[in-house]
């Protein structure tokens, strides 16, 4: 999520105040602390106010650590239409892992976390940082970075399910409602399907504002080669 972080840093960079209402991330390769990266988004598709972006990280000899896609809302407010998230799969239990178990976690950001992850990720986004500006929008304050919300997900995979030792392959993000800070935010993942021969887990993301609003959603592919039940 440190990557697809930056990613939303030079959008906003390149679109201040651009509205990212879609990401699909795959990770084909890792990227190390330390690595030199270069973040690229090149627009692939024009839909009236929507863009579509490809949207790369690479390092290390041209090595693809992030390979995406992006849709952006360039004038206004859109919000997306994700369609059926995570359907059910196969049912075949692996290393303790069955369809329909749950992970959960509430968390509220404050202003001041807002701030250390603009500054972390470089994303100065007018959107996430200037409510006068979210307030033009009709928004009734300036909103949460999409990359917080997309790390409650990476916090719950990494360290409640599966657990440690996944390896992430690929995330979707789908941004439906306003989320803010100071609200309360409870991001759930469930395990929808799993390929045992693989030793691949999908999962369902959902992200819920304190009125049960979904505001995000998606879908996580897991290789859990190398996870062990704790």
């Amino acid at each position: 999520m440190m990557l697809y972080s930056m990613v939303c840093g030079l959008i906003g960079e390149w679109r201040p105040g651009v509205q990212l209402i879609r990401q699909v991330l795959t990770f084909p390769n890792p990227t190390f602390a330390g690595d030199e990266v270069l973040f690229r988004a090149e627009v692939t598709g024009v839909n009236g106010s929507l863009l579509d972006l490809a949207t790369t990280v690479t390092h290390s000899g041209n090595v693809t650590g992030l390979a995406g896609e992006a849709r952006i809302c360039d004038e206004g407010l859109a919000w997306d239409e994700p369609g059926d998230i995570a359907p059910r799969g196969e049912d075949v239990p692996l290393k303790g892992l069955a369809v329909g178990q749950t992970a959960q976690q509430t968390r509220t950001f404050s202003t001041e976390d807002v701030a250390a992850y603009a500054d972390l990720a470089e994303d100065y986004n007018p959107l996430y940082t200037d409510p006068a500006y979210a307030a033009r929008l009709g928004l009734a304050n300036s909103l949460l970075p999409n990359g917080l919300i997309g790390g409650m997900f990476s916090y719950l995979m990494g360290t409640k399910l599966p657990g440690f030792g996944v390896n992430y392959l690929k995330q979707t993000l789908h941004f439906l409602a306003p989320a803010y800070p100071g609200e309360a935010l409870t991001a759930r993942m469930t395990i929808t399907g799993i390929r045992a021969e693989k030793q691949l887990v999908d999962l369902r993301a959902e992200c819920f504002n304190a009125a049960g609003e979904r505001v995000c959603v998606g879908r996580s592919l897991l290789l859990a080669k190398d996870y062990h039940p704790g």
